[in-house]
């Protein structure tokens, strides 16, 4: 778990495609800037799982985490991961239907929470802090080619920095280019939470 990191920005994204991890992220954001990857970076609409760790500086009524959204064009999404308005993990696809979980207090502020999103057709599913949550899902997802994926923030970002933007903490930011197990997302979880 990223406890005792500072604040400020210190990131560095390793594309590692030999291997079904394709990046990782040692983000330290205490967010006033979105970190916006490269347009071509990890275009998938199925087999993939995206999870970090995140901790709000402020109670959540509405925060973005992660997001690939053509920029400047509100509903041209690709998918979107947020705390909603009723402090809720929640997952849109391009279609904009929401899948959300049902996990309370997951927008408190202070607290470092391990998300995670597996698409995978009709066995989708999201995980807080190493347990599944909610129902599986079978999202929609189109590939969008104008915006690259955003930590931190969704589209628009520049030079409307108004749009999206996280007060939060986001740290060891994953993307693979496969679904993960439930038993892989737990041990992730477990093992770095027991070495803090």
């Amino acid at each position: 778990m990223p406890g005792g990191m500072s604040e400020g920005l210190n990131h560095n994204f390793t594309s590692l495609s030999a291997s079904s991890l394709l990046a990782e992220a040692c983000i330290r954001l205490s967010i006033r800037w979105p970190i916006a990857l490269p347009v071509s970076s990890f275009n998938y609409t199925n087999n993939f799982t995206i999870l970090f760790w995140y901790n709000l500086n402020a109670t959540a009524s509405s925060t973005y985490l992660f997001s690939r959204w053509d920029a400047g064009t509100a509903g041209n999404r690709q998918y979107l991961i947020r705390i909603n308005s009723i402090n809720v993990l929640a997952f849109y696809d391009s279609n904009t239907t929401l899948y959300s979980s049902s996990v309370t207090n997951i927008g408190a502020a202070g607290i470092w929470n391990h998300i995670t999103i597996v698409i995978n057709g009709s066995s989708s599913r999201m995980y807080v802090n190493g347990l599944a949550v909610g129902s599986t899902f079978n999202p929609t997802i189109t590939a969008r080619s104008n915006s690259g994926n955003i930590i931190g923030g969704t589209y628009n970002i520049y030079p409307s920095l108004s749009t999206g933007i996280t007060n939060a903490k986001i740290d060891e930011v994953r993307i693979y280019n496969r679904a993960l197990t439930a038993n892989e997302i737990s041990m992730m979880y477990f093992a770095k939470n027991s070495n803090n």
